[in-house]
Formats: C-alpha cells, sequence, structure tokens
C-alpha cells in the first residue's frame, strides 16, 4: 500500500467520489498510527478476486457479509478495505454490522459513506 502526498495520487489517479470525514485529534492520531504501520504493504490482488467473489456469491444466494475467503489481514490490503478500517477508526459503529473490511467493494464503501451521513465533497 503505497502512501503519498496529494499532489503525486492526482498525477496518477483521478478520484471519483469523495467524502468529507470530521476527525477529533487524537482520530487523527489513531489514523496516521495506522498509515505509517501500514504503509508499504503489498496490494493484494489476490484478496480483490476474493472481494469479488463475495459480491457475486451475496448476489446468487441473498447472503450479506459474506467473509472474503482470501482475505489475510493485513498481511496485503486492497483500497476499499483500507478505506473500511480508516472509517471504523472515525467512528466504531461503521462497520459494527459484520463487514469484514477485505469482502468490501469501493460501492460499499460508498453506500456506507452515505448511510453514514458524511458529506460528499467530490
Amino acid at each position: 500500500v503505497n502512501w503519498c502526498n496529494e499532489n503525486t495520487f492526482l498525477e496518477t489517479m483521478e478520484p471519483v467520489r469523495g467524502y468529507l470525514v470530521r476527525c477529533s485529534e487524537a482520530q487523527i492520531q489513531d489514523i496516521l498510527d495506522f498509515c505509517w504501520s501500514n504503509c508499504g504493504k503489498d496490494y493484494s490482488h489476490k484478496e480483490l478476486f476474493g472481494a469479488m467473489y463475495c459480491a457475486i456469491a451475496e448476489r446468487i444466494t441473498g447472503k450479506e457479509n459474506i467473509k472474503n475467503p482470501l482475505g489475510d489481514g493485513l498481511q496485503s490490503e486492497i483500497c476499499s478495505g483500507i478505506g473500511a478500517r480508516l472509517l471504523r477508526i472515525v467512528d466504531a459503529d461503521v462497520l459494527k454490522f459484520g463487514h469484514d473490511p477485505q469482502s468490501l467493494s469501493p460501492k460499499d464503501v460508498v453506500e456506507i459513506c452515505e448511510q453514514h451521513g458524511f458529506e460528499r465533497i467530490l
């Protein structure tokens, strides 16, 4: 997982959606600690395929919150998993309904942001 400044990120990526998440000073410190602790971890293509499997399995079975069979904790990560973990630092209730960060798609993270009333800024 690469951590870079905003300008470097915008040189290679195009954000499609963003939310304003208000944080206390303590939460900001927890977020920074999380980022420093996980900086440089590999991007998990395996976990990404597992998240796709979860989405397909949920549609077929009608069950929600299927656990990613290819997730490996924080050994490697995908972007939506990091986003979900950061949201959990800000609001522990964000993932209280059984959401597994390793099983969430970017669409799931957007839905969580909208359900919790985070202000859309992009």
